[in-house]
């Protein structure tokens, strides 16, 4: 009886998928645990069978292939995850580094899926960015008086990126810094690239995780060295970050620069 109430509760839950999040997890989570008393309880009371091993898998696809066909959805999920999160960030660390790694695997998840079933979208991108700048400017704030400095920095460089070059900032030309071109060849799918972005998401919640001695599992001399290379990725992408703001500012300077006739030139005119 277990998997027909499953299947319910996931037709339940698919209903919510796009307009209340929240139900959709809360369904699917118990559909999911349905799954594992059914089958504890089907070896307990010697009461399985070929045909409901096969349902159950069934099922299973059934609701992942759902899932995984929607998961234009999952930007909206993440800003739950944030926001509960946020919640245990200082009285429950571990309830907090669940939920923060939760939600940023879906941001590979989302990003991947998009890109696999040919849903990506400049929304989603935008939006996508956002949910990330707020997290990890949370974050900032929470580890240090001044990390309000380098989320300043990184909205700052969100502007600087997207409201000039669009969607296109991350391809390079020759007038680059070599630093720079290095750094974002190919997409940042390089190996300075990977060492930049771990700098950039990672390096956050590292220091939480050192200051929380959440890392007590991991030797001393790893953890300095991780958060050694984490720093340099993170000082990699400052350099990126300003050289998109200088060019920035400069384009914005040559749009009002005084003309001929003493008059200047607006990027309105």
């Amino acid at each position: 009886m277990l998997g027909y109430v499953r299947i319910l509760l996931v037709l339940f839950a698919f209903l919510f998928l796009s307009n209340t999040p929240v139900y959709f997890i809360v369904f699917y989570i118990i559909s999911a645990s349905l799954d594992c008393i059914d089958g504890y309880t089907a070896r307990k009371f010697h009461q399985t069978s070929k045909f409901g091993a096969w349902f159950d898998v069934i099922i299973d696809l059934f609701s992942r292939g759902l899932l995984w066909c929607s998961l234009s959805h999952v930007r909206y999920v993440r800003i739950l995850l944030v926001l509960f999160a946020f919640l245990f960030l200082s009285n429950t660390p571990v309830y907090f580094i669940v939920f923060y790694i939760i939600s940023a695997s879906l941001d590979c998840i989302d990003g991947y899926t998009a890109r696999k079933f040919h849903q990506t979208s400049k929304f989603g991108a935008w939006f996508d960015v956002i949910i990330d700048l707020f997290s990890r400017g949370l974050l900032w704030c929470y580890l240090s008086h001044w990390g309000y400095l380098i989320i300043m920095v990184e909205w700052m460089t969100f502007v600087s990126t997207h409201s000039n070059r669009g969607p296109n900032w991350k391809e390079t030309t020759k007038d680059f810094p070599f630093i720079v071109q290095k750094v974002m060849s190919n997409g940042f799918h390089s190996p300075l690239g990977s060492i930049t972005i771990a700098g950039l998401h990672v390096l956050p919640i590292w220091l939480y995780g050192l200051q929380e001695n959440l890392l007590y599992f991991i030797p001393i001399y790893l953890q300095y060295f991780i958060l050694l290379i984490l720093i340099i990725g993170r000082l990699l992408c400052l350099r990126v970050e300003l050289f998109y703001n200088e060019k920035y500012i400069k384009y914005l300077l040559d749009e009002e620069r005084p003309e001929t006739n003493g008059n200047y030139k607006s990027r309105n005119d």
